[in-house]
C-alpha cells in the first residue's frame, strides 16, 4: 500500500505544479491585458480633457468614442441631442469629441458671423474627405470637398452660372417640369385616397435637376421605375446599422475608412456619373440648350486649359464631378423643403389661402408666373423659409481653422478661447433655428416674421438653411427658385389638406442622412374651386 500511495504523489506533484503555471500565465494574461485597458482608457481620458483643459463646456460622453454614441440612437436624433446641451449650457460654444478628436460647436451669433464671414480667411475650408473606394473619389474634386486656393478659383469660375441672367435662361426648363407636375396632381393626385408628397417631390426635382444639369429628359414623375428614380431612392433610403457604423468610423478614423476601401456612397450614384460623362461627351458636338452643362463648358471654354495661366484649369475632370453634385446635392435638399412646406400649408389653411392670392395677384399684374413675377412673389418666400426654418434639409455646418485663431477678436465678454490650426467648428442649425433667445415661439409656424418689414438683422444671420458668408450655398438661387416656382403653381391650381389620419403632430425620423417625416407627409388633393 505504500508503494502505490508514494506513486500517487509522484503523479500528483507535476499536475499540481502545471496548475499553478498555468495559473501563474493567466494571471500575467490578465494583468497584461488589464494593464493595457487601463493605459488605452488613460490615454482616451487624457485625449478627451482637452476642452475642460480650456475652460469649455462638454456634454456627458463615453470613453473612446466620446460624443458619437449620439448616431446610434434610435429614438432621437444627434442633432437633438446636441441641441439640447446646447440649451441646457446657454454657452456660446461647447466641446465636442468625435472619438477622441475635440471639435467645437458654436452657438452664437457674433462668433459664428467672425467664423463664416469677417474672419473667413481662417476657416476658408470645410472637412477634408478621406474616400477610398475608386468609384467615390470623385467627391472629393467637388466644390464642396475642395479646399484652399482651388476651392477659390473652382468657385470664381462656377458663380458666373448661378446669376440672374443664366438661371431666367434656366427657368423655361423648370417651368416645363412643373407644368408635368400639376398634370400628374390633376390626372393622378386627385383620384388617390392620399399622396405622400416627399415621394412625389423627389420624383419631380430629378426630372427638374435632370434636366437642368444633364440636359436629358427623364419621366419619373410619371414612371416610378425610372432609372434615375431608383438610384435616388437608393442613395436617400436611411441607412441601416452597418451604415451608421461606417459613418462612425469614417468621423472617428477616416484614414482607416480610407486604408479599408470602405464604400459610404450607395453603388447607384454611378449611374449619375455615367451620365455625366455620356452627356459632356455628346455635348460638345451638339446644339447647346442653356443648360448647367453648357454653363461648365462656357466656363471651360473661357477660362481655358492654358495651365500657365492657371493653375487651376478647368477640365473634364473638374466639369463632371460638379454635374454629380449638382444633382446629388440639389434634389433630396429640394424635394424635402417642398415636402415640409406643403405639409406645413396643408395645416394652416389660412396661410395656404393667403399665398394663393398672392400668387393670383401677380399673374394679373405680369400675365403669368413669370421669372419677375417669382422674384416678387415675398410672402411665397415666406412660407418657405419659414419651413426651412422648421425643418433645414442640413442639420450641421461645419468649417475647419486654417489657422490658430483666438476669439478674443470678436469682443465678446469671457470668450478668450483659442482654437488650433485643424480644428472642425461646427454650427447646429437645428438649434440655431428654434433658439427661443432668438425667435418668438420658435416651434410654430409663422411665415410673416421673413416679411420684409419684419426680418431683423439678427434672425436673418441665425437662419443658417443654406450656409452663411463665401462657402455658403452656392445653387442657393436655384434651389429656391426651383421650388418657389413649384410650390407657386401647386398652390395655383391645387387645394391641399392633411390625409385622415395625419392630423397628429409631426414626427421627424431618426436619421444622419437629412431631414424626413417618419410616416412621410400625407396629402389629399382637390383642384382650386373658382
Amino acid at each position: 500500500m505504500g508503494t502505490k500511495l508514494e506513486k500517487g504523489q509522484d503523479s500528483v506533484v507535476p499536475l499540481f505544479f502545471t496548475c499553478v503555471e498555468t495559473a501563474y500565465r493567466m494571471l500575467v494574461a490578465l494583468t497584461l491585458v488589464v494593464t493595457l485597458v487601463v493605459l488605452l482608457l488613460g490615454y482616451c481620458h487624457h485625449r478627451q480633457q482637452y476642452w475642460q483643459s480650456k475652460g469649455v463646456y462638454v456634454p456627458p460622453m463615453l470613453p473612446v468614442i466620446g460624443h458619437t454614441y449620439s448616431l446610434f440612437s434610435r429614438k432621437t436624433n444627434f442633432y437633438e441631442i446636441m441641441k439640447e446641451y446646447l440649451m441646457k449650457s446657454k454657452s456660446p460654444y461647447m466641446g465636442w469629441y468625435e472619438g477622441l478628436k475635440p471639435t467645437l460647436v458654436v452657438h452664437d451669433l457674433s462668433l459664428l458671423k467672425s467664423i463664416m464671414v469677417k474672419d473667413f480667411d481662417h476657416f476658408v475650408d470645410r472637412r477634408p474627405l478621406h474616400l477610398g473606394n475608386s468609384d467615390e473619389v470623385f467627391f472629393k474634386e467637388t466644390l464642396f470637398s475642395l479646399s484652399g486656393e482651388k476651392w477659390k478659383r473652382l468657385r470664381s469660375t462656377m458663380s458666373p452660372t448661378f446669376t440672374s441672367g443664366k438661371l431666367k435662361g434656366i427657368f423655361p426648363l423648370i417651368e416645363a417640369k412643373c407644368k408635368k407636375l400639376i398634370d400628374w396632381c390633376l390626372r393622378e393626385g386627385i383620384t388617390r385616397d392620399k399622396v405622400e408628397m416627399n415621394s412625389l417631390f423627389n420624383r419631380f426635382t430629378l426630372d427638374g435637376i435632370a434636366t437642368s444639369a444633364f440636359g436629358i429628359e427623364t419621366n419619373c414623375i410619371d414612371n416610378e421605375k425610372d432609372e434615375f428614380a431608383i438610384a435616388a431612392d437608393k442613395i436617400t433610403t436611411p441607412p441601416g446599422i452597418l451604415g451608421v457604423l461606417k459613418l462612425a468610423l469614417l468621423i472617428i478614423s477616416p484614414r482607416l475608412f480610407c486604408f479599408l476601401r470602405l464604400r459610404f456612397l450607395d453603388p447607384a450614384i454611378n449611374i449619375f456619373t455615367r451620365t455625366a460623362k455620356e452627356t459632356l461627351k455628346l455635348r460638345k458636338n451638339s446644339e447647346r440648350r442653356g443648360d448647367f452643362i453648357d454653363l461648365m463648358l462656357e466656363a471651360k471654354q473661357e477660362h481655358g486649359l492654358d495651365t500657365a495661366k492657371s493653375k487651376y484649369p478647368v477640365t473634364d475632370d473638374i466639369i463632371i464631378p460638379q454635374v454629380v453634385l449638382f444633382l446629388f446635392a440639389g434634389f433630396q435638399t429640394t424635394s424635402t423643403a417642398l415636402s415640409f412646406v406643403t405639409g406645413l400649408l396643408a395645416r394652416h389653411r389660412e396661410v395656404q389661402e393667403r399665398l394663393r392670392e398672392e400668387i393670383r395677384s401677380l399673374i394679373e399684374t405680369y400675365g403669368e408666373l413669370s421669372y419677375k413675377a417669382i422674384g416678387e412673389a415675398k410672402y411665397l418666400e415666406a412660407c418657405l423659409h419659414e419651413a426651412l426654418r422648421l425643418y433645414p434639409p442640413g442639420t450641421i455646418i461645419e468649417r475647419i481653422a486654417t489657422k490658430e485663431y483666438k476669439f478674443s477678436s470678436c469682443r465678446l465678454p469671457g470668450t478668450d478661447l483659442k482654437i488650433e490650426k485643424g480644428t472642425v467648428v461646427m454650427a447646429n442649425v437645428w438649434a440655431l433655428n428654434r433658439d427661443p433667445r432668438i425667435w418668438e415661439d420658435p416651434n410654430d409656424f409663422k411665415p410673416e416674421r421673413f416679411l420684409p418689414e419684419n426680418k431683423t438683422p439678427e434672425q436673418s444671420f441665425a437662419f443658417h438653411s443654406f450656409g452663411q458668408g463665401p462657402r455658403n450655398c452656392i445653387g442657393m438661387r436655384f434651389a429656391l427658385l426651383e421650388t418657389k416656382l413649384a410650390l407657386a403653381h401647386l398652390v395655383l391650381n391645387m387645394e391641399f389638406h392633411l390625409a385622415p389620419g395625419h392630423e397628429g403632430p409631426l414626427e421627424i425620423e431618426v436619421a444622419f442622412n437629412g431631414m424626413k417625416a417618419k410616416d412621410g407627409i400625407n396629402l389629399v388633393f382637390g383642384p382650386v374651386q373658382a
